[in-house]
This record gives structure tokens, C-alpha cells and sequence, in this order.
């Protein structure tokens, strides 16, 4: 009896294992940079056209990845991931930002994730004293959030959400083509997530804190 003890509470909290970075986890890290560039070298030329030598002028095209930490807002401690982002400057301070963001490693061995899809606005200011070297933005997403591969009684599966984020960040110009993406914050918003832990409500969505820095290349 205490032999059959010792395994049924070890089937239940099964014990930590060497993380190993999947196959499948660096493919689809390929995939969303991919989907990152094609996005934004898909936007009309009409845009390109616009392009002026003011700041934040139209037609800059970034295209970065990077590493974010996460507070996940399901269970306690943080997750990490791989991270893509891009902007395309529509005018003077405008620009489209799109970040892809896949928080799936240091989460307790238990295979789960926290995965988004973003796409929305950012005004770039860049303070004069700086000499243009360093950019503050604000920004506005929306976009699809998935909870990955949770486990109920052994069976993986999907949870996809529509979500919204507020948040902005730091970019420092260390060469003209290469910026430093120092720190990006985001305050995410899970629609309809049932399961949060921030609150006691079971009904007001996940809100995961998400923290994200990197290197990006400007064409």
C-alpha cells in the first residue's frame, strides 16, 4: 500500500526534467518571423511612396526578435519565450507595429503555453537631446491569444481567445541599421479567459504582464 502511495503521488506532481528546446517550438519560432516579415513586406507601395526625412517618417520597415519573460496570470512564477516584432511607419510619428510572442519555456515542466498574435498602432517620439538615437512609443494592440497544450487527465489541447493589449517601450539606434528594442511592456487582456488568477472572478478574462527585449534590423 505505501509502494502504490509513493507512485500515485508521483504520477500526480511529476518531478522536473532538463528543458530541452522542441522541434516544433523552433519551427514555429521560424514561422512567426516569417508571417512577421511577409506582413509588413505586404503592405501597399503606396505606403513606401510616402516616404519622408522626417521623424518617425513613413515607409521605415523593422524587423527584430528577441526574448520576453511573463507573468502569466495561471498559477504563480513566470514563463519565458521567444519573441518577433516588426513596425512599418505609415506617417510622421505613425507606425504599425506587429509582435508575436510564444511563452513557452521555464512553466514548471508541465508543457504549457501562453502564445499571441498582435497587430495594432504606436506613436514613436524621439526626444531632441537624445540626437535621434533613442525612440519612446506608446501602442495599441488586438489580436488572438492560445493557451498551449494543457493537460486534462493526460489529453493535450487548445484554448483560443481574442485579446487586447496596452503597453510601449524604449528602442535605442546603436547603428543605422540595427536598433536595440531595450524594453517593451505589454498589459494583455484575454477575453473571455475562465480561468485567470488575478482576480476571484472566474469570469474576467486572463491578464498576463509581458516584458520583451531584442535586437532589430532597420531597412
Amino acid at each position: 500500500m505505501e509502494h502504490k502511495a509513493v507512485i500515485n503521488k508521483t504520477m500526480a506532481h511529476p518531478t522536473m526534467t532538463p528543458h530541452r528546446i522542441p522541434i516544433k517550438t523552433i519551427r514555429r519560432y521560424g514561422l512567426a518571423l516569417t508571417l512577421v516579415i511577409a506582413s509588413l513586406a505586404a503592405l501597399p507601395a503606396s505606403l513606401q511612396a510616402q516616404a519622408r526625412p522626417t521623424e518617425g517618417k513613413a515607409g521605415d520597415l523593422t524587423v527584430g526578435a528577441g526574448f520576453s519573460a511573463v507573468r502569466p496570470d495561471y498559477g504563480h512564477g513566470y514563463w519565458l519565450g521567444p519573441a518577433v516584432f516588426g513596425s512599418y511607419g505609415i506617417r510622421y510619428h505613425l507606425a504599425l507595429e506587429v509582435d508575436i510572442h510564444l511563452m513557452n519555456f521555464h512553466n514548471y515542466g508541465n508543457q504549457q503555453a501562453e502564445d499571441t498574435y498582435e497587430i495594432g498602432g504606436r506613436y514613436n517620439y524621439r526626444p531632441r537631446f537624445t540626437g535621434d538615437k533613442i525612440t519612446i512609443y506608446p501602442k495599441v494592440m488586438y489580436g488572438r491569444a492560445v493557451f498551449d497544450r494543457v493537460f486534462t487527465l493526460g489529453i493535450p489541447f487548445n484554448l483560443s481567445y481574442n485579446m487586447y493589449t496596452l503597453g510601449g517601450g524604449i528602442e535605442y539606434k546603436l547603428k543605422p541599421h540595427i536598433t536595440i528594442r531595450v524594453g517593451d511592456f505589454e498589459a494583455q487582456r484575454w477575453i473571455g479567459f475562465p480561468l485567470g488568477s488575478s482576480q476571484p472572478s472566474t469570469s474576467h478574462g486572463l491578464t498576463p504582464y509581458v516584458v520583451t527585449s531584442g535586437v532589430a534590423y532597420h531597412f
